[in-house]
């Protein structure tokens, strides 16, 4: 008998250290659509982005979002293109400031 696969939107055990995101998960309010807009981000970009922004790592967010970690790498690849910068850190600042320009 083959064992369980472990399906990705359904949380693990109870008990385990993804409790505390999967709590963020059902508490997570969409981004403001304004801010993502204002930087050409996706919605779901924006979504990562104030993951990021939050001090999430890309493992945590994508259970968050229930995403795999490599997609959210992907997110945050695309993220830094398009806001022209090289860290994490530098593009949450991004999205400070330009959420406070509009």
């Amino acid at each position: 008998m083959r064992p369980r696969r472990h399906e990705p939107n359904t949380p693990p055990s109870a008990g385990s250290p993804y409790d505390a995101l999967t709590e963020d998960r059902r508490e997570a309010t969409p981004s403001s659509g304004d801010s993502s807009d204002a930087l050409g981000l996706s919605p779901r970009q924006g979504e990562v982005l104030r993951w990021v922004a939050e001090g999430k790592r890309d493992g945590e967010i994508a259970v968050i979002l229930g995403l795999s970690p490599r997609t959210v790498s992907h997110h945050l690849e695309r993220i830094y293109r398009k806001l022209n910068v090289e860290t994490r850190t530098a593009a949450a600042m991004a999205m400070h400031t330009g959420a406070q320009t509009k």
